[in-house]
């Protein structure tokens, strides 16, 4: 027995030893086949293995170094680390290993990126910098770098220009520039990125026109948005076979869509909104059968929809029936169109997830809701003001996916189904429709009801002599005192519905903004460094609303107005979000008539008018309704996504009529007569006193001041300025208001100083600006001070003049946004002083900040253009952003 489990385990172990023998040549041979493909990852990016070529370490130390990576080891072990690991990759073969892969994507880089250094990293394949703060400008050596098939460099804050020369890049396949601060043009080298196949430049600040990108056949998407791009449409893009997204929107693109991009068979997205695109919609895209989504919103096409979706155009006539054939189709958004039929078959397009329909302009009918709906997917539903007739879909609980749903300003009537009930609604809004019957306290709790509001209460004005002849309201705004006796009444609340405390006014909102996730906060507005600093202080707020907003004047006396409404586009006048560029169009009625359809604030502006004058009547219910209403019209998509009627302050006052005839006084009416003549001849007796100098102010009747060798008195300077009334005010700065005077052969410009000056500042001012003669400084002419009353008198510069110069299409803002501000030195000068201009410029940004307490001082205006200091040391904040 023994010998017996001797031989057997004298069999085993040999056994064992032969498998151990295999195992071992199994493995080198394992090792051996792996050391030609081996991957290695390492964590920090600082990889000392040694068949890494030093000069490669080097170079990628020194790029990790430049991007501004610490390590762990390096931070606060008290902060918590919230960065993304950096991983570089390395392709080893013949025991020689490369850098092939660098992702440090959100790893809150701040630094640059070394051209230099990478230019050394010949083999890398992958570069992912994307999510960080990193600066400076894309290093021209990316383009020795012929192995590349990945840049991800999106959402940093990389400016200058893309390298002109890319055409080595012939392994790219991916490009995503993206949420930069990139300028200038798209190179058309491009063209020669015969391997790409995702090109994102997005969100930066390009101009110029679209390349030729007719070589690229691999392209699968293309984005171009929110940029300043020019020109047409290439038709070249046509030839792109691969093609299924294309986004070209919020840009500045002219011409006609070309019939060419019907020739896209894979097209799924086409986005053309926001530019400014003519013509008809080219039935060519009727062949984009795999068309998911098309958005042509905001635009100036014109004619008869031929089988598309659009928003925000001046398209007409029938909405056609072969729409519905478009099976695939996930987004229909026809708002602010003025289409005559809506077929009732686009409510049984079971993929639709958006179906935004409004302002349907049926003539002398009206369309009727179908009582069964099958929009099983969709998620947001808006049918407003469509005339839409008839009861809520019975079955409209069915669409489980539904979160929005907006049936406003229709002509519904019956009950809200009880199938309603079931939906996981977040918004409901059915104002202004013929609705009745209950709803469960239950369900309502569990969203947000904006509930119809028919009318507001007329009950406050029971007694006749407590009537009203006037309503001024600051939208948006504090109470402000304009003129000499203008008072305009607060109107600063955030809220959606609001009733004055006197019962005098109140306003309601109602609507979503269906494209931003807005708060109550953004219902008021305030000016940015756009607005004029001469434009008067009802100018400085507004009042924003979604859709519709109703003010009502209550207590007016019977009778004739005048409806003053003031307007200032605050909102789009940004040219870093680019909402600058942006169309608000709404239309207004007053007493239930439309006045204005389609109104354009930007359009009002350009006449050099910023109010409209409406004349209307108040009837027996001593009611007044002014309505903004949104159409849907205009820019929908911009950054900031606020469109919706925009209003700074209202005006209304009384007409009385002049009576005609020659009918006989009575005695009471004769007596009055008499009584008010013998009072307005001892006014007119005392006007002549006070001329002669009998009575009045004699300080400013013998008191003068030489302006230009003229002697003025102050009497005359001050009547010049008609009393330094608001009509004459030209602008405002740290010390005081500065008022327009026409003098009998002059026009000077006079600041009325306010009481609370540092008189000491102001007098070492007018002691600087008196003994300074410079082209680029306003003279001043003289100054007065005494009692209550300081005055500096300059010479007057043409109003707007200045503001002319330096932001006619907000030219000077977007050029100082880019880093360009030099760009305003005119072109036809040859040789001039550049550092010079630049100090000039620069100032004049400073000086014309939207904030008078942080504009610099004329002392300090002074010892810059002298030479003692420079911008940095007389900045009080970062006027870039003003």
């Amino acid at each position: 027995m023994g010998e017996l489990f001797r031989s057997f385990l004298s069999k085993l172990i040999a056994l064992l030893g032969f498998i151990l023998l295999f195992q071992s040549c199994w493995l080198q041979m394992v090792t051996t086949e792996s050391s030609a493909g081996e991957i290695l990852k390492d964590s920090s990016c600082s990889n000392n293995d040694t068949r890494v070529p030093d000069d490669e370490k080097k170079a990628l130390k020194k790029l990790v170094d430049k991007l501004g990576y610490q390590s762990n080891s390096n931070q606060d072990s008290t902060m918590k680390d919230t960065r993304s690991s950096p991983i570089c990759s390395y392709s080893c073969n013949n025991n020689v290993c490369h850098v092939t892969d660098i992702t440090m994507r959100s790893s809150k880089l701040d630094g640059t990126i070394d051209g230099k250094a990478l230019s050394k990293l010949q083999y890398l394949e992958y570069l992912d910098l994307s999510g960080n703060q990193i600066h400076g400008a894309i290093p021209p050596a990316l383009n020795n770098l012929t192995r590349l098939q990945y840049i991800l460099l999106f959402s940093n804050r990389i400016s200058g220009t893309i390298p002109s020369n890319l055409s080595n890049l012939s392994q790219l396949q991916v490009l995503d520039l993206s949420k930069n601060r990139i300028h200038g043009i798209i190179p058309p080298t491009v063209n020669d990125l015969s391997s790409l196949t995702h090109i994102y430049l997005g969100s930066n600040q390009l101009n110029g026109s679209l390349p030729d990108m007719q070589n690229m056949k691999n392209l699968v998407a293309i984005s171009f948005t929110s940029n300043f791009l020019e020109g047409i449409i290439p038709k070249s893009l046509g030839q792109l076979p691969s093609l299924k997204n294309l986004y070209l929107g919020i840009n500045l693109l002219t011409g006609e869509i070309p019939a060419e991009l019907g020739n896209l068979s894979k097209l799924e997205y086409l986005n053309l909104e926001e530019n400014l695109l003519v013509g008809n919609l080219t039935p060519a895209l009727g062949n984009l059968k795999n068309l998911l989504a098309l958005s042509v919103a905001s635009n100036n096409l014109t004619g008869i929809l031929p089988d598309n979706l659009v928003a925000g155009n001046k398209f007409s006539g029938s909405i056609p029936q072969y729409i519905t054939d478009w099976k695939k189709l996930k987004v229909l958004n026809l708002l602010g169109n003025e289409f005559e039929k809506l077929p009732s078959d686009i409510f049984h397009m079971s993929e639709l997830r958006l179906l935004l329909v409004s302002d349907v302009n049926i003539r002398g009918s009206s369309f009727k809701m179908p009582e069964l709906i099958h929009l099983t997917n969709i998620k947001r539903l808006i049918i407003r003001n469509c005339f839409n007739t008839g009861v809520i879909p019975t079955n409209i609980g069915s669409c489980s996916n539904l979160t929005y749903l907006d049936l406003s300003f229709n002509n519904l009537t019956g009950g809200i189904p009880k199938s309603m009930e079931n939906l996981k609604l977040n918004k409901l809004i059915l104002t202004s429709n013929m609705l009745n019957g209950t709803v469960n306290d239950s369900w309502i709790k569990k969203m947000k009801l904006a509930s119809s509001i028919q009318t507001m209460s007329k009950a406050f004005c029971q007694d006749k002599h407590g009537k009203h002849d006037s309503l001024r309201i600051n939208c948006g705004g504090s109470s402000k005192v304009v003129g000499a006796e203008d008072e305009y009444e607060a109107d600063d609340h955030k809220s959606k519905i609001f009733e004055s405390s006197d019962h005098r006014w109140a306003y309601v909102c109602t609507g979503d903004f269906y494209f931003a996730d807005a708060s109550y906060k953004d219902y008021i507005k305030n000016a940015s460094c756009r607005l004029s600093p001469s434009e008067e202080s009802i100018y400085e707020t507004a009042r924003l609303c979604p859709q519709s907003l109703k003010y009502y004047g209550f207590c007016l006396q019977n009778g004739d107005y005048n409806v003053r409404l003031h307007f200032s586009e605050i909102v789009f006048s940004n040219p870093k979000d680019q909402s600058n560029l942006g169309k608000r169009i709404f239309d207004i009625n007053v007493q239930g008539k439309m006045e204005r359809k389609d109104f354009s604030i930007k359009d009002l502006k350009a006449t050099n008018k910023s109010f409209i004058d409406i004349n209307t009547t108040v009837d027996e219910d001593s009611l007044l309704t002014i309505h903004f209403f949104w159409a849907g019209k205009g820019s929908i998509y911009l950054p900031n996504n606020l469109n919706g009627p925009l209003i700074s302050a209202i005006n209304v006052t009384r007409v009385y009529p002049v009576t005609k005839g020659r009918r006989g006084l009575s005695t009471g009416q004769i007596i009055g007569i008499v009584i008010g003549s013998v009072l307005a001849a001892s006014l007119l007796l005392l006007a002549f006193m006070w001329r002669i100098g009998w009575i009045g102010d004699r300080e400013l009747r013998v008191t003068s001041v030489k302006l230009r060798d003229k002697w003025y008195t102050l009497k005359q300077v001050k009547d010049a300025t008609r009393n330094f009334s608001s009509r004459n005010e030209i602008g405002q700065g740290r010390f005081g208001i500065v008022y327009k005077a026409e003098l009998p052969d002059q026009t000077v410009a006079v600041k009325k100083l306010s009481l609370q000056s540092n008189l000491d500042q102001i007098g070492t001012e007018v002691y600087a600006l008196k003994n300074l003669k410079h082209d680029n400084l306003v003279e001043l002419l003289d100054a007065y001070s005494k009692k209550d009353m300081h005055l500096l008198i300059y010479e007057y510069m043409e109003r707007g003049s200045l503001e002319k110069a330096l932001f006619v299409f907000l030219q000077a803002c977007y050029l100082q946004a880019k880093g360009r501000l030099m760009d305003l030195v005119d072109k036809k000068l040859s040789t001039y002083n550049w550092q010079q201009a630049h100090d000039i410029l620069h100032l004049a940004m400073m000086c014309v900040d939207q904030s008078p307490a942080v504009r610099p001082t004329m002392s300090e205006v002074v010892s810059v253009l002298e030479g003692e200091k420079n911008i940095q040391q007389i900045s009080k904040a970062d006027t870039s952003s003003a």
